[in-house]
């Protein structure tokens, strides 16, 4: 309690002390002219505070009961072409610091995490450090670890929800993402004006899977076995349409993993298992076209095989508008909607969770954020009559 009490007061001092900078986009401002200096000579630092305070009006394990968490994230991203001379070659860093409560695990008992920050251990890591290569403007290849969701299975209007599952398909079984990212590579063919199709492919590290970490301080062995891999391909297509040119995506993705697995029924292990998703997002319509302001959506598919898997169908759909208040051009709503359907292998009583979110995003200046978050989980882990409603109030700060 004396933790949670210091970290909410650390919060309101934070976020007064920040009036005075509040045209900057961080926290910490310029540095004197310094942060300009770096990014001149092709090194961009960034750094992001997020915190989360939850609450559990009814339902779920712990009515009543509150968790509160942080996640401090620093990368470092450098373009080679103005340091060295190497065009179109980047590499980045990023090491982030998790501490706190698992909203999940003490206060609701969902499989699909209302939280994305959660994490049932306090853990400091470096979680990225890869390079990146251009070869011309339509491929690309990148090696190192890597959060494997920054390019495959995600959608772009989902970002701003704080539920897990509109950040990638609970059904992509062992995926290399927060907070267990891992070594691999993966060959990009990206969408051009002329071309408006992509394609990507991908081999990683699948350790992770099935409960070996990957290296806090970078790879840890590179492969830590070469029967545990991840790999995964999507492709799809980006259009624009009506007068205002609307953009959109479809894209389609399959994976596998090739290690031994536990059943979810606990009979024995099966060799391998793999999975298909969809993502889709289109903006809707825009009433200012130079800040995106106006009314965007998702939708996500994903299916796994119950045989291992806890969840082996899903689906996702949600809205966002940014600036529907006069004033508030930067300010975000949304709503979502994430229906699980839970294995038949499994011991659940229920046979499907569903997760509904609102959330209104103030942007109270350029480098402070403050997120109420409402959301209502029905059957949460399968379990019957204990419905959950969940407030979180997001706070992030950039520096």
């Amino acid at each position: 309690m004396k933790m949670m009490t210091m970290s909410i007061r650390g919060l309101v001092l934070l976020s007064c002390i920040s009036t005075v900078q509040a045209d900057e986009a961080s926290f910490t401002g310029d540095w004197w002219g310094t942060r300009t200096q770096l990014e001149t000579r092709g090194i961009s630092v960034e750094s992001t505070l997020t915190a989360d305070y939850s609450i559990n009006f009814q339902g779920g394990k712990s009515t009543r009961g509150h968790a509160l968490r942080s996640l401090f994230d620093l990368n470092l991203t450098f373009e080679l072409e103005p340091l060295v001379g190497l065009n179109g070659a980047t590499v980045f860093v990023d090491a982030y610091s998790i501490n706190g409560d698992d909203g999940s695990d003490t206060l609701i008992g969902d499989v699909q995490g209302f939280s994305n920050i959660d994490l049932d251990e306090n853990r400091t890591q470096i979680a990225e450090l890869w390079y990146q290569q251009m070869l011309g403007d339509r491929f690309s290849f990148k090696v190192g670890k890597m959060d494997v969701n920054g390019d495959f299975a995600f959608v772009d209007h989902g970002g701003d929800f704080i539920h897990s599952s509109p950040g990638f398909s609970p059904t992509i079984f062992g995926l290399p993402t927060y907070p267990e990212s891992a070594f691999g590579g993966a060959i990009f063919m990206h969408a051009t004006d002329d071309n408006p199709f992509y394609a990507s492919i991908g081999i990683f590290d699948g350790s992770n899977a099935i409960g070996i970490r990957t290296g806090l301080r970078g790879p840890s062995r590179l492969i830590n076995h070469t029967s545990d891999l991840f790999l995964i391909a999507e492709s799809g297509v980006n259009w624009v349409v009506g007068r205002n040119d609307l953009p959109g995506r479809l894209g389609v993705g399959a994976w596998r993993f090739t290690g031994e697995l536990e059943k979810v029924n606990g009979s024995g292990k099966i060799q391998g298992t793999d999975g298909m998703y969809l993502v889709f997002d289109q903006t809707l319509y825009l009433e200012d076209p130079a800040n995106d302001e106006g009314l965007s959506m998702f939708a996500q598919y994903g299916y796994a095989d119950r045989v291992v898997s806890e969840v082996d169908h899903h689906l996702g759909m949600g809205l966002v508008y940014k600036g529907l208040l006069a004033g508030r051009p930067d300010d975000r709503c949304g709503i979502m909607y994430s229906w699980a359907h839970l294995s038949s292998e499994g011991t659940f009583i229920r046979d499907r969770e569903i997760a509904t979110e609102v959330f209104y995003a103030y942007q109270a200046l350029a480098s402070v954020n403050i997120k109420p978050d409402l959301q209502w989980i029905v059957n949460p882990g399968g379990e019957a009559g204990r419905s959950a409603l969940v407030g979180t109030l997001r706070v992030e700060v950039s520096f």
